[in-house]
């Protein structure tokens, strides 16, 4: 039986997503990338936390949310584990996109060697600017753990936790007996990315008629991230880890199109269907709990 609580949050996180990302169709013509992204960040990211909010008012907002962003643990934990998640999800995002190059899986990509060298695809260069000059695969494949780390736990842990503390924080610890958390969790969270993708965000044309591709390889994708967060939490006993590896991989993702190249976003990593399998198998160097809430 699915609660009042969980219709309001998902009714208030829908809502809020459709307002803003009408209003950023609106202003896009008129506003740099670097500004709709920033305007991304500030206000569709933080729905699912606003929307808990509101849900979780007749027992006491603050109260639940100073619960939800406790380290009971200590931080010990959650650093560990955020680590590790950010070394794993990398290595199996390499190893995924090598195998299904091998096995020849269309969409997949081709990964550039270690040894090789990294160029910026055309696309991503501002108008005028000459290319930059980048490291070698091997190095950037060492760096991206790190640096995805670093921003896990600054500003993009910070605006993740407007995502985590929504679908993992409220929406996880209310999956009703008989449904799977991941598929509780990872369908509305997928789903409420749908405004986005079809404003071209993820996937680009690749999204398909009415975005309908691009939507269902994000359910898909949110399906594998939802087994990695709700371990990480449940592991570390913080949401907060949730938030520092969702903004970890939103950090180091960009990566991948330097390492992978000519994939179809919709299969290869890392939002592909090939993301949710690396993001299933990451979750397993964490161990932890499987189906447990």
């Amino acid at each position: 039986m699915i609660k009042r609580d969980v219709v309001e949050f998902v009714l208030v996180a829908f809502g809020m997503a459709i307002l803003t990302a009408a209003a950023l169709a609106i202003v896009a013509p008129f506003v740099p990338r670097g500004v709709q992204a920033a305007l991304v960040a500030l206000l569709y990211m933080p729905s699912p936390l606003v929307a808990a909010l509101v849900a979780t008012r007749r027992e006491g907002s603050w109260n639940w949310l100073r619960g939800v962003a406790g380290t009971g643990a200590g931080w010990w934990p959650v650093f560990r584990t955020a680590a590790v998640a950010s070394v794993a999800i990398m290595v199996w995002w390499l190893l995924i996109a090598a195998v299904a190059d091998a096995m020849a899986i269309p969409g997949a990509g081709r990964p550039v060697p270690p040894f090789g060298e990294l160029d910026m695809p055309a696309g991503l260069l501002p108008e005028g600017l000459p290319p930059p000059k980048l490291p070698p695969p091997w190095l950037a494949m060492l760096i991206g753990p790190v640096a995805g780390l670093a921003a896990g736990f600054t500003v993009n842990g910070l605006v993740a936790f407007g995502e985590e503390a929504g679908w993992r924080g409220f929406l996880l610890p209310r999956t009703p007996a008989g449904i799977h958390p991941d598929l509780f969790v990872g369908v509305p969270w997928g789903l409420w990315h749908a405004p986005l993708i079809l404003l071209g965000h993820n996937y680009g044309d690749a999204a398909g008629p009415w975005g309908l591709f691009g939507v269902m390889a994000m359910v898909v994708l949110c399906i594998g991230l939802s087994r990695l967060l709700r371990v990480a939490t449940i592991r570390s006993g913080s949401v907060i880890t949730a938030a520092a590896i969702h903004g970890g991989v939103n950090g180091t993702a960009p990566l991948l199109t330097l390492l992978v190249r000519d994939g179809n976003p919709i299969v290869a990593v890392p939002v592909g269907v090939l993301g949710a399998l690396a993001a299933w198998c990451a979750s397993r160097a964490i161990g932890g709990p499987g189906r447990g809430r």
